[in-house]
């Protein structure tokens, strides 16, 4: 995290070079601070805007959760509040789960609202602070990557997810069902991103819809004991609730209102 010294040498060192700004164009981009990127009480609003939204690229949380912040979630279940507190514990201590190569593994049923935890985790280290990380898709990773062997950018990838301390992988089981098989070629991936963590002072946030059973059949020892020391040996389980049948309900219900409105 940035200290108070760099954030002071970054101030003044805006308030030396104005933002892109034209000599001969009398007009801003941001009249508060006049394109320095800086007032006489810190950084100007658009700099810090702009560094918010640097920040969700790179993050790169699923947009209808960019916004989600654990204090919002809805807690349908006994299940969601124990994966709610888990979460919370650590946002609340996540330098001591870093320095200690801690993580959190939550898998359940669809729908359950794993991955808006997740997101929420990301969200309030990644956004609202200044820890690096990075949350990512497996099922769209393992394709991003077979296309990136042929374009020889596949270490580029890797390493971009890597540098993170904070990496969340979305959806472990990659959209597989349970009589599905990882090829030697998608094993190789997770297990890499997996050990990139591993033993080093780091974070992992797994989701997925099976237990360590299914981890130990589908991606090997080597992979679900790296998880289990680094999460616990009791995954989190998320169940009781489907909040996409809710929302389903909810839709049907209103669209029943507009007919009877035109009936």
């Amino acid at each position: 995290m940035e200290s108070i010294q760099a954030i002071i040498d970054q101030i003044n060192q805006i308030k030396k070079k104005p933002l892109n700004k034209n000599i001969q164009d009398t007009s801003y981009n941001c009249e508060i601070c006049k394109d320095t990127g800086a007032t006489d009480q810190g950084l100007c609003s658009c700099v810090k805007n702009k560094q918010i939204s640097n920040k969700i690229k790179s993050a790169e949380v699923p947009d209808r959760f960019k916004n989600s912040r654990l204090k919002g979630l809805e807690i349908k279940d006994p299940s969601h509040k124990n994966a709610y507190d888990n979460a919370k514990v650590m946002i609340l201590n996540i330098d001591k789960f870093i320095k200690n190569n801690w993580g959190l593994f939550i898998y359940g049923p669809p729908s359950q609202g794993k991955t808006e935890v997740q997101s929420c985790v990301v969200n309030e280290l990644c956004i609202d602070k200044d820890y690096k990380g990075i949350m990512v898709n497996v099922k769209r990773l393992m394709g991003d990557l077979k296309d990136a062997v042929g374009k020889g950018t596949l270490n580029k990838i890797l390493d971009t997810i890597k540098k993170n301390e904070i990496i969340a992988l979305n959806d472990i089981t990659g959209g597989k069902r349970p009589q599905d098989e990882f090829s030697p070629f998608e094993r190789g991936i997770i297990y890499e991103l997996v050990d990139a963590v591993y033993e080093k002072e780091k974070t992992l946030i797994i989701t997925g819809k099976y237990n360590y059973d299914w981890v130990e059949d589908k991606l090997g020892t080597d992979v679900k004991d790296r998880i289990i020391q680094m999460c616990g040996i009791e995954p989190i389980l998320m169940k009781g609730h489907n909040f996409r049948e809710e929302h389903g309900k909810k839709r049907d219900a209103e669209v029943k209102k507009m007919i009877q409105k035109i009936s």
